[in-house]
């Protein structure tokens, strides 16, 4: 484990120095992923190496997204985190920083009518009759 460590620190050095990964952000809104996913299970010695061939930099979140994009929620798994969730508050700095990822953002109106119709079939005593 501590040798792992070791070479996860050199490589992630390697590519600060080499300009891959900004000097003025955090250290933890960055890290490293493996390029080819299956060498866990071929080779679990170089997969624990970090070799610089290996892996590359990137954002957290998204790793995180890569990670999570075949990742599928069985009806009785997404209803157990809806019930964990429900009554809970955002904190005011939660809050504040969502608000400042969603500024700017564009959603395409293809997207915006789609959610209108849904809207609409869902509560349909709630849309405007003339």
């Amino acid at each position: 484990m501590k040798q792992e460590r070791i070479n996860h620190n050199i490589t992630f050095a390697y590519y600060q120095a080499i300009g891959k990964i900004p000097k003025d952000v955090k250290k933890n809104e960055w890290c490293l992923h493996h390029i080819d996913t299956t060498l866990r299970y071929r080779d679990k010695t170089r997969y624990d190496e970090w070799r610089i061939e290996d892996v590359i930099p990137m954002l957290r979140s998204e790793h995180s997204r890569i990670h999570s994009r075949d990742r599928h929620c069985t009806e009785e798994t997404k209803q157990k985190i809806r019930a964990a969730n429900l009554g809970k508050r955002l904190s005011e700095e939660i809050r504040r920083k969502i608000s400042e990822t969603q500024k700017g953002r564009k959603i395409p109106e293809e997207i915006i009518k789609k959610r209108v119709e849904t809207y609409k079939k869902n509560h349909p005593h709630r849309s405007k009759q003339k």
